[in-house]
């Protein structure tokens, strides 16, 4: 007897979960820097990521969104839809990069939590 569908998937959805659950957790450390300074610099770092992001991707998101509102056939729109999620993650990568970037700037290093 086979499996029914839907416990696949949630098994597919849940291993990764599970897996990512076990991995070492990472936190950003500076020797010289108190508790609410770092909580300082974290949002700081995160508003500068995000503006950076959008400064640099608003072309291909934008396109995309005006290319998914003027899609006449399911297939145009399916395209452009993959499009818009294409840059959408392409938008969240940059804004971890910048994001670890800036705090690299600001003296912090990324070390793991025992």
């Amino acid at each position: 007897m086979s499996t029914p569908m839907p416990c696949r998937r949630l098994a597919a959805l849940l291993v990764p979960l599970l897996a990512a659950a076990c991995a070492p957790t990472q936190e950003w450390v500076h020797p010289m820097a108190p508790l609410g300074q770092r909580d300082a610099d974290m949002q700081g770092c995160r508003s500068e990521a995000a503006f950076h992001a959008r400064q640099r991707g608003w072309f291909e998101r934008d396109r995309a969104m005006w290319d998914a509102y003027r899609a006449r056939s399911p297939g145009d729109r399916a395209l452009a839809n993959m499009r818009l999620q294409q840059a959408e993650t392409l938008a969240m990568l940059d804004r971890s990069r910048y994001f670890e970037a800036c705090m690299e700037q600001r003296g912090y290093r990324l070390r793991a939590v025992e």
